[in-house]
C-alpha cells in the first residue's frame, strides 16, 4: 500500500474519541508540548533533586548544570529543535535513554520538562491537537492501521500520586484489504483488548473510542473500568481534522522521556510511539 492510500485510509477511518467531561488534562500535539520543554539529561545522583539535572543549553549546545532558576526559565532553554530529539535515538547496544526504563542505558539518558508541572492540553483539541497514524501490513492485503493521541498530562485514578507529563495513548483497527474494520485493539495500561467490529460503537464508518478520565486509556463503552478507570460522554474529538503520518516525524527516533522524570517509572513520562508501533 503507497503511503497515499495509507493517508487516505487513515483519513476515512480516524476514529471519534469522546474526551471525559470531567478530565481536566486535554489532548495536545506533541510539537506544542516541546516548544514549553526543556531538555535535560538524568542524573542518578540528582535523583531527589530535580532542579540539579543538567539542561541543554540551545544556544551553545552544550549539557550544563542548572542555572538561577530566573535564567533557566531563559529562551536559551526552551524548545529544542525536532531534530536533534530525533537525533537522540536508541544507543547503538539498543538501549533507550528514558529514565526508569527496563530497557534504559545505565547512563546519559534524557528527557523533555514541560514548563507546567501539569500541562492541560487544548480546551478544544478538534483540528487542534494532531494525531499520528501508523499502518502495519498483517498479510494478503489486511493490516493494523494505528493512532496515536498525546497528551501533556496522566493521572491513574486508582493511585492518583501516579501522574505524569507527557502521555502517548493509541488505538488499532483491523482492517481487510477492502479498508473494512473486522474489529479494533484498545489499548489500556499495556494491555491491549481486542473487539470484534459487532461489538464495535461506528458513527459515520468510524469507531468510537472512549478516554478515560485523566488516565487517558482507550475503551469502546463508557462507564467503570479495571485500574479505577471512568469514561463518559463528553467533548467529541474528530481526530481526522488534524493528522498525520507517523514515519515523517522529526522527532519519532527520540528515545528519551516525553515529559519529566520522576521517582519511579509510573512518575516519568513515557517512551514515544516509534518504538512501540508494532504493538496492537
Amino acid at each position: 500500500m503507497t503511503a497515499e492510500q495509507v493517508r487516505s485510509l487513515a483519513r476515512a477511518r480516524a476514529p471519534i474519541v469522546l474526551l471525559h467531561p470531567e478530565d481536566r488534562f486535554r489532548p495536545m500535539s506533541p510539537d506544542a508540548f516541546v516548544v514549553d520543554s526543556r531538555l535535560r539529561m538524568y542524573d542518578r545522583r540528582q535523583q531527589a533533586h530535580m532542579p540539579l539535572h543538567p539542561v541543554l543549553n540551545l544556544r551553545t549546545r552544550e549539557w550544563t548544570k542548572p542555572p538561577a532558576v530566573r535564567a533557566l526559565m531563559g529562551p536559551d532553554f526552551f524548545n529544542p529543535p525536532l531534530d536533534l530529539l530525533g537525533s537522540l535515538a536508541l544507543h547503538e547496544d539498543g538501549t533507550n535513554r528514558r529514565p526508569f526504563d527496563g530497557k534504559a542505558a545505565s547512563r546519559r539518558n534524557v528527557f523533555l520538562e514541560h514548563r507546567q508541572k501539569n500541562p492541560r492540553g487544548e480546551e478544544d483539541p478538534t483540528g487542534h491537537a494532531t494525531t499520528f497514524y501508523y499502518w502495519k501490513s498483517i498479510g494478503d492485503g489486511d493490516g493494523l492501521l494505528t493512532f496515536w493521541f498525546f497528551y501533556g498530562y496522566s493521572r491513574y485514578q486508582a493511585v492518583p500520586l501516579f501522574g505524569h507529563q507527557g502521555d502517548w495513548e493509541h488505538v488499532s483497527l483491523v482492517l481487510d484489504g477492502n479498508g473494512r474494520v473486522r474489529g479494533a485493539y484498545f489499548a489500556a495500561h499495556g494491555r491491549p483488548r481486542r473487539i470484534d467490529a459487532d461489538d464495535l460503537e461506528m458513527v459515520d464508518g468510524r469507531t468510537v473510542v472512549y478516554s478515560a478520565k485523566e488516565s487517558h486509556a482507550s475503551y469502546p463503552t463508557r462507564g467503570k473500568h479495571a485500574d479505577g478507570d471512568e469514561t463518559s460522554e463528553g467533548q467529541r474529538w474528530e481526530t481526522w481534522r488534524s493528522l498525520d503520518a507517523l514515519s515523517v516525524q522529526e522527532w519519532r527516533h527520540f528515545a528519551g522521556a516525553w515529559g519529566a522524570a520522576g521517582t519511579v517509572a509510573a512518575t516519568t513520562g513515557p517512551l514515544g510511539p516509534w518504538y512501540k508501533r508494532h504493538r496492537k
